[in-house]
């Protein structure tokens, strides 16, 4: 059947790319990182990893249907652990719940399960005798889920565990997914039946939408740019799908179709990369697919085979589970990775913000720093390492995240820093009163400014002979009183003193003596 035309996307020569790299670690050091490098990494003997999610933990967690675990790897130190699923059964979608733990869908022990975000203990809810596929949080916060043995969707209060049922219009059949749109709706794919179905998850109404390439078996589906939902296509029923095509759905019910480069891919998860692209993974040819906004294909080979869900990583990669190699697997976009050890200072007004640079620069050099202040994103853009954010608010605690771009795009923002509270400077020092105790000395002592800025306050003197036109270092001073020795007789003295807090010195007091004794 030929394509819709009608698409935000401008028709475009296909590009095929065989850069993929595989089992070998990304991006060590700051060196150039081409688009498309993908490093592998062991899920276990028949572990048979299926979909991924990004934790609030920012680790990329994902199911292992064929060992029952739940695996999580580290996107900085690429180490790998599992969860075992005990009491569960074929792991399949995987999601961030309401409540910040990792809830998965156990296909065959009909329960979903719940990895707490501390502990990181499983536990189960049932879902009584439906098998769940797809899960996703709702805008209603609660868990809904597909289900691949009865014509319904489900819904799971996270914290009793009630579940509830909507019916389908149509089939789901065995590979139901589940997205929230734009729109708040939630979108589902029927394989079976080769239709879109959207749900509103607070009235329950619902519509279905017919993909127009007959046999399209549509799998998994996500929000994408433009606000519209992008799903791939698999094909025929079972394994070695013939499909070749993404779908491009808006919320409206808009279908536009769009023809991978290579026959008979059987593209499976898809997924809204960081640099704006779409990339979706090609079960049946074992090859990662990206597509561009301005409509260019790439394909990317690698010696895995069998790739399932892809998920965009906090590190400007994207992740996906190697089903058939049994591993966990990244390619990259070309974005540089996060910047790394952010610290902060405190100054009037101000903070000064450091940090590493990422250990994979991406494509190309990085051209900029961007950090942004949290409240108010006042922003400082830099070239190097380090910056300091101004017009910031005294006394307010602010974080900070640094976001590296080099000219494929920007990276992801880096952890948030430690709090960072500016300070107003101290005023200058009151009533200086000087004394001459003995020949030759001086003795000097104030009362403390009327501003401190809110912070411990200590100080410094500094001694300008006028008649010699020579100036002493400034010297500290903790408590209000300084002594000094060696005035020469009939020299001509400026003493200075000011404040000085955490955020800088303040302005400085004077006295003149003229003509020492």
């Amino acid at each position: 059947m030929a394509l819709r035309t009608r698409s935000l996307l401008a028709a475009a020569a296909v590009v095929v790319a065989t850069t993929g790299v595989a089992l070998v670690p990304a991006g060590a050091g700051t060196g150039q990182t081409p688009v498309g490098t993908i490093s592998e990494f062991s899920a276990g003997t028949g572990a048979e990893p299926y979909d991924a999610t990004v934790g609030r933990d920012g680790a990329i967690w994902f199911t292992d249907y064929g060992t029952n675990q739940i695996g999580r790897i580290d996107p900085t130190t690429k180490l790998v652990s599992t969860f075992a699923d005990t009491g569960g059964g074929g792991p399949l979608g995987i999601t961030v719940g309401p409540d910040g733990a990792i809830w998965f869908a156990d296909s065959t022990a009909n329960k979903l399960g719940r990895i707490d975000p501390k502990t990181h203990g499983v536990t189960h809810r049932s879902t009584g005798t439906l098998a769940p596929g797809g899960i996703v949080t709702g805008p209603d916060g609660a868990l809904w889920f597909t289900i691949a043995n009865a014509f319904k969707v489900g819904r799971m209060n996270a914290a009793t565990g009630a579940v509830t049922t909507v019916a389908t219009v149509s089939d789901p059949g065995s590979y139901p997914y589940i997205a929230v749109g734009p729109d708040r709706n939630l979108w589902i794919t029927e394989y079976a039946a080769g239709k879109i179905l959207r749900l509103n998850p607070t009235t329950h109404a619902r519509t279905e939408f017919t993909i127009p390439t007959a046999s399209s078996g549509p799998t998994e589906i996500t929000s994408g740019p433009g606000g519209a939902l992008w799903f791939s296509e698999y094909g025929s029923v079972g394994l070695g799908g013939n499909g070749q095509k993404l779908g491009r759905i808006t919320t409206s019910g808009h279908i536009t179709e769009y023809l991978t480069p290579t026959p008979a891919s059987g593209p499976w998860g898809i997924a809204a990369g960081p640099d704006g692209a779409i990339w979706f993974a090609e079960f049946s040819t074992g090859k990662i697919g990206r597509l561009t906004a301005g409509g260019t294909f790439a394909e990317f080979a690698y010696a895995g085979s069998g790739p399932a869900g892809i998920v965009a990583g906090p590190d400007g990669a994207m992740w996906f589970p190697d089903y058939t190699l049994n591993a966990i697997a990244r390619i990259t976009t070309g974005l540089p990775g996060r910047p790394t050890v952010v610290t902060v200072s405190s100054g009037a007004a101000s903070v000064s913000v450091r940090w590493n640079a990422p250990a994979d620069r991406g494509a190309n050099a990085i051209i900029r720093y961007t950090v942004r202040a949290t409240p108010g994103g006042r922003t400082c853009v830099t070239a190097l390492l380090s910056c300091r954010v101004t017009g910031l608010t005294n006394g307010v605690a602010y974080r900070f995240t640094v976001r590296a771009t080099n000219r494929t795009g920007s990276g992801p923002p880096s952890a948030t820093s430690a709090k960072a509270t500016p300070h107003a400077l101290p005023s200058a020092p009151l009533n200086l009163w000087v004394r001459i105790p003995v020949a030759g000395h001086v003795q000097m002592t104030w009362n403390a400014p009327k501003v401190t800025g809110g912070l411990p306050l200590t100080y410094e003197v500094r001694i300008n002979d006028l008649t010699a036109g020579t100036w002493s270092a400034w010297l500290p001073v903790s408590v209000r009183v300084f002594n000094h020795g060696g005035m020469i007789h009939a020299h001509s003295y400026s003493i200075v003193v000011r404040a000085h807090n955490h955020s800088g010195a303040g302005p400085s007091a004077n006295a003149t003596y003229h003509q020492f004794p």
